[in-house]
């Protein structure tokens, strides 16, 4: 009844009868894709009413209008699925790296572990984990513009979780907890 992306399990496809097109539904949305299903939603209100009216007052003859009016709303949804889409690719000011958009520079040079989460929230962007911040380190050379020093990772220290947090050095690759008001650097990171 339902189809299934297989390239990607997260994905999952609205019943085929209801939509002709493949209008996906995915479990996490991001702010910008939350926009676009409001607005596709909106044009599909708003695109019913005229519809509505026509069949109650031209009777039979508002099937053809009905057809050709179904015709341009699917063809504006399937423009807007496209679109939202080309949301899931990284932009300019990115590098992909595995399932990862990894800034192309740092937000900052010294900062502490709250401002470099505000620095990273004001860019609609996150601190990465300490796995993610390892496979950074793995594919430094890829992304480039790191510098020898310890970049800040969002993954708290479970033992003393107000006050702890992990960091990587990016010219050893040694991982260890630190106190939350140390000053490191930070590369901010969005899931891809």
């Amino acid at each position: 009844m339902y189809e299934k992306n297989h390239d990607r399990s997260e994905t999952q496809y609205l019943p085929a009868r209801l939509f002709p097109c493949k209008l996906r539904i995915k479990k996490a949305f991001s702010l910008a894709e939350m926009m676009v299903v409001m607005l596709i939603l909106s044009l599909v209100i708003a695109a019913s009413m005229p519809i509505i009216t026509k069949q109650r007052h031209a009777g039979s003859s508002a099937l053809a209008g009905l057809e050709t009016d179904l015709a341009t709303l699917t063809t504006a949804v399937t423009d807007l699925t496209t679109r939202l889409d080309a949301l899931d690719a990284c932009p300019s000011t990115m590098v992909k790296v595995v399932d990862l958009c990894v800034a192309k520079t740092d937000a900052s040079a010294a900062a502490n572990w709250a401002t470099a989460s505000t620095l990273c929230w004001d860019q609609y962007l996150r601190l990465p984990s300490i796995e993610e911040l390892n496979m950074m380190y793995v594919y430094r050379n890829t992304i480039g513009g790191f510098s020898s020093a310890y970049y800040w990772s969002a993954t708290v220290e479970y033992y003393n979780l107000y006050i702890s947090t992990w960091v990587q050095h990016f010219s050893t690759g040694e991982q260890y907890y630190t106190l939350k008001s140390d000053t490191y650097r930070v590369r901010c990171v969005r899931s891809f």
